[in-house]
């Protein structure tokens, strides 16, 4: 007979989970949490039972970590753990088999804080259970944490991007890993007899396969290259110890971007130096830049036109519009996501402005009104 008993309350914090709801591909990575808790388990069971050969009959039977609900705080998942052994004189009259289940929990939770303070995972655990890591974690996006135990007093765990990355390059020498990656490129090369291509991400340029699903807009992209087409690509790639994409696996999505396209723009913009006007000119902060391109992609009313977006001496940006016979500028303080809407009608002359923070949903709907008159 199974027995279920609450297990884990990891709290999921970012824009994707605001809602209190969870992508199926982030639930994947709990997967993967739950095989490796299994595993492990195994091992503290043998490490404290050194004369046993092998573990007690029925110990990994029917080991599931069931989501039982998603709780309000961004998402908060409560997972139950299921066992078909619950208890076993093998396992001695005090014993029971969660006890080894939560000290596996405990070891991950031990690991990932480790690689929060950027001390050595692998003193913590092997090689052999840090792999897992190529799997935990691996959808999480840059503005995203999980938390293990957010009502700790102390000793939270976090996991993103950064302390995932920490784990997956300690597992070899030349400390390179996998990841998800979405990124815009250019199509640099073809070859067709080799069934390769590569793209170009700032004046690198970085291999993939050329394959039946791709191979079309692959060529036509390639085609079109001397007028400057890009593409947003998703996929799986192999990163090196310093984080920069070495090679593409995999291509989940390929799409040809608008010129006008925000992702597209939002990456150029990333990559300018303090200094770039003049040897004047403050570099746009990429976080403020992730957050804004963020915040549009999931407000923007998509039949609206785009905007052309500019760059600002002091570090900030300028969205513009020429609609009928008005000028509108909407200038974006990256810092604070605080905004100035300027239109002006250049057959009248008149003037209307308003303040307005991109934080709060109801100031996008009053630029789409704005915009829509």
């Amino acid at each position: 007979m199974t027995e279920i008993k609450h297990f884990l309350s990891p709290k999921l914090t970012g824009k994707r989970f605001d809602e209190h709801s969870v992508p199926v591909e982030v639930l994947q990575d709990f997967a993967a949490l739950q095989e490796l808790i299994v595993d492990l388990a195994k091992k503290i069971y043998f490490e404290e039972n050194p004369a046993r050969k092998r573990v007690p009959k029925g110990f990994t039977d029917g080991v599931t970590l069931n989501l039982q609900e998603v709780e309000e705080g961004s998402a908060i998942l409560n997972f139950l753990l299921g066992t078909a052994l619950a208890a076993s004189p093998i396992l001695g009259e005090d014993s029971h088999a969660y006890t080894y289940f939560e000290k596996a929990k405990n070891k991950v939770i031990e690991v990932v804080a480790a690689a929060e303070k950027g001390d050595n995972v692998r003193q913590i655990l092997g090689v052999k259970y840090l792999h897992y890591f190529n799997r935990i974690g691996r959808s999480l996006k840059e503005d995203e944490v999980v938390t293990f135990n957010p009502k700790a007093s102390s000793g939270v765990a976090r996991l993103n991007k950064n302390t995932r990355n920490r784990i997956v390059q300690s597992l070899s020498e030349d400390a390179s890993y996998t990841d998800n990656f979405n990124l815009v490129a250019a199509i640099a090369t073809i070859d067709r007899a080799d069934k390769q291509f590569s793209v170009l991400v700032n004046g690198q340029k970085i291999p993939a396969k050329l394959d039946q699903n791709n191979f079309k807009l692959v060529v036509t992209t390639f085609n079109e290259y001397y007028s400057t087409p890009y593409v947003a690509i998703e996929g799986e790639g192999v990163y090196d110890r310093n984080g920069k994409l070495t090679k593409i696996n995999s291509i989940s999505s390929m799409d040809i971007l608008d010129p006008l396209d925000v992702s597209l723009r939002i990456s150029e913009l990333s990559e300018l130096k303090d200094g770039w006007f003049n040897l004047e000119g403050k570099a746009p902060d990429k976080s403020g830049l992730y957050k804004f391109e963020t915040l549009f992609k999931a407000n923007y009313n998509e039949n609206l036109p785009l905007p052309t977006i500019f760059p600002t001496v002091s570090g900030n940006i300028q969205l513009e519009w020429t609609i009928s016979d008005r000028e509108i500028s909407l200038e974006v303080d990256l810092n604070t996501l605080s905004s100035e809407f300027v239109s002006v009608n250049v057959t009248t002359d008149e003037v209307y402005e308003e303040n307005l923070d991109l934080n709060d949903n109801n100031s996008w709907q009053n630029i789409f009104n704005l915009l829509s008159k």
